[in-house]
Order: structure tokens, then C-alpha cells, then sequence
């Protein structure tokens, strides 16, 4: 792990204002590297990647106290156990749990649908590849009424996947929108919207795949460095739209965790607790029969009802006197606080 490239990321950088990212990939890549900058709410984001626990733990070691907050990939890839290691290390700085692949999927959702528009139903995709991302991906879509075509070079692999796929679609999807294909004469030429790649192999997409694609379509590389270079050569004649996919479009949400309205629902909200011997319920708790449900558990301003004890509110003809009781004591309470914070 080289110390003076983190040195010299963070000496510009007050640490009030820094977060680190620290995760794995899928592929072989070296044992350490930082990735560009981001920026994540009003934070300055750092992001590094590391492929072995050693330099996990002696990079971990090193930022700890030197950022605001730590977020670590809890997904399980050449490190398996990487939030264990940041746990038994981060001492200072808080840490947080966050999925990179699932920011991946966030930006290849928002950019074909950016491409695509409000017509986006009415296309025909393929993705290659069928591991994690392509599989999320790929139901995305599908829910949107995209036709799917998923290509895995472990064709049995394929089939099982899209077959749960489809079986986990809405149920008034009137056909299976997910398609295994086996190689690419499987596929009308020019009768496809776009290609999107997810695989951590590299060039493994030649330009016979240009075949099925419409003039003036579009291509995504997840994976990066998916694509041959002929194929790029050759995309220039369909005046195609290719794209190295930038997470940076789904960056924020990364950084849902860290958002205030989400630290104050848990902090604020939801919860339970007496009034007076009155027992108030909020935020999705599911209280006991005769609990009374209030929208915040901190100042609520709002009463909704009486819990019937299995999720649910009580209708008026089920409501007892001692329910209308707590009703009323409650909804002076309410009354009494607001006019306390005027």
C-alpha cells in the first residue's frame, strides 16, 4: 500500500468534509489503487480499492481519524470479509456499510433510461452477462416492459436466471419479458435497441455482435474494456452511441445513509414510548391492540389512529371508550407541545 498517495489525496481536503470509500472488485487488478474523486452530498469523496485483506487492513489502519466517515463494500468479491476487517480496525472514524454494485445498477437504470425516454417500453435490450448486476438489471427493465435478452457464456447458468427472472415479474406482465439467448444468431439482425455489457473479462465482445443492433443504437460498457477494439471500428458505419458506463450518475445513492432525513426517521421517528401511561406508536412500528399511532415519535404533530395489534388501524365502530380516551389525551398532548415550540 503506498501511504503518499493517500497523503496526497487528503492534505487538501479538511476532514470535516471527507469521506473515504473503500471496496473490491470482481477482477484481477492491482493490490491497491485510489479512483477519481467524487463528491457525495457537501462531502469531497475519496475512493480506493484494494484486493487483498493485508492491505485492507494496513489502508483501513492508516484513514481511520483522518475522514468524517468511512464507507466500506460489503459485497462479497476477492476480499469476502472486508466489513469485518474495517470493523475490527476503524477505531475514530464512523463506518458505513454501502453495495457498489447496486450503484452500478442505479446508473445504467438512469442512463438507458435518459437514452431511451418515455418511449423506453417499447425497446428491445441486450445484456451480456448474468451475474449479479445484469440479473438486477435485467428485472428492471423487464418491470419497465423491456424486452430482455440475457446472454451468459454459461448457458445453463443463463436459463436458471432467467427463469427466476420471470417468475418473480409482475404478474400481469402478459409474456416473459427475460430471454436466454444462446449466441447471436438467436436474434433478428438490426431488430435491437442497445447493448449493455456486464462481465469482468476484457474484450471478449466482438464486432459479430454489432449484427442484431439497429442503426444508430445505443452500447453500454459496465464491465469496462468489455468490447474488442473492432468492434468499435465498426460501430462508427451503424453511427452507434457507445458509452463507458459512469457510476458517478448514481453516486448520491450511496449516500442515503448518511442523509438527514434518514438518521432523523430512526433518531425521530419511529419508535414507541409512554405518555403518561398512554403507549404512542410511529414510523411503521406495529404496536399493541389499543396503542395510539402518531405520524413522529419526537413532537408528533399528527394522530392517525388506534393500533389493532397486526399492523393495521382501527376502524371507528372498533374503537372501545378507552381507545376514544387515549385518542383525546393524545391529541391534547399534540395541541399542548405545538403550541410549546411556537
Amino acid at each position: 500500500m503506498n501511504v503518499d498517495l493517500i497523503k496526497k489525496e487528503i492534505k487538501d481536503v479538511d476532514k470535516n468534509n471527507l469521506i473515504i470509500t473503500i471496496g473490491t472488485t470482481s477482477r484481477i487488478s492491482n493490490d491497491f489503487s485510489i479512483l477519481p474523486r467524487r463528491t457525495l452530498l457537501s462531502y469531497e469523496v475519496i475512493n480506493i480499492l484494494v484486493s487483498s485483506s493485508e492491505t485492507a487492513r494496513k489502508c483501513l489502519t492508516y484513514i481511520d481519524g483522518k475522514a468524517s466517515k468511512i464507507l466500506v463494500d460489503v459485497e462479497k468479491k476477492q476480499i469476502d470479509h472486508l466489513w469485518e476487517i474495517a470493523l475490527n480496525t476503524i477505531k475514530i472514524t464512523p463506518i458505513y456499510q454501502y453495495k457498489p454494485n447496486d450503484i452500478t445498477v442505479e446508473a445504467a437504470d438512469l442512463q438507458i433510461n435518459s437514452i431511451l425516454g418515455k418511449d423506453i417500453a417499447a425497446n428491445k435490450i441486450i445484456l451480456y452477462g448474468n451475474g449479479n448486476i445484469a440479473g438486477k438489471l435485467a428485472l428492471r427493465l423487464a418491470e419497465r416492459g423491456v424486452k430482455v435478452y440475457l446472454y451468459g457464456r454459461n448457458l445453463e447458468k443463463n436459463k436458471l436466471l432467467v427463469a427466476a427472472l420471470n417468475s418473480i415479474l409482475p404478474r400481469h406482465a402478459s409474456e416473459d419479458l427475460i430471454i436466454a439467448i444462446e449466441n447471436i444468431s438467436d436474434l433478428k439482425t438490426g431488430s435491437i435497441d442497445g447493448l449493455v455489457s456486464f462481465v469482468s473479462s476484457e474484450q471478449v465482445i466482438g464486432e459479430e455482435w454489432l449484427k442484431p443492433l439497429k442503426f444508430r443504437g445505443f452500447v453500454i460498457d459496465g464491465g469496462i474494456n468489455n468490447f474488442s477494439h473492432s468492434f468499435y471500428l465498426v460501430s462508427r458505419e451503424w453511427e452507434l452511441l457507445c458509452l463507458r458506463l459512469d457510476v458517478r450518475i448514481a453516486f448520491p445513492y450511496a449516500g442515503l445513509c448518511l442523509q438527514k432525513e434518514v438518521l432523523d426517521f430512526f433518531d425521530l421517528i419511529q419508535g414507541s414510548k409512554r405518555i403518561e401511561g398512554v403507549n404512542i406508536v410511529a414510523g411503521g412500528v406495529i404496536g399493541e391492540k389499543g396503542d395510539v399511532i402518531v405520524d413522529r415519535l419526537d413532537f408528533p404533530t399528527q394522530l392517525i389512529g388506534i393500533a389493532n395489534g397486526i399492523g393495521g388501524v382501527k376502524s371507528g365502530n372498533e374503537e372501545t371508550t378507552a381507545d376514544r380516551e387515549r385518542i383525546d389525551f393524545i391529541k391534547k398532548h399534540i395541541l399542548q407541545s405545538n403550541k410549546k415550540n411556537f
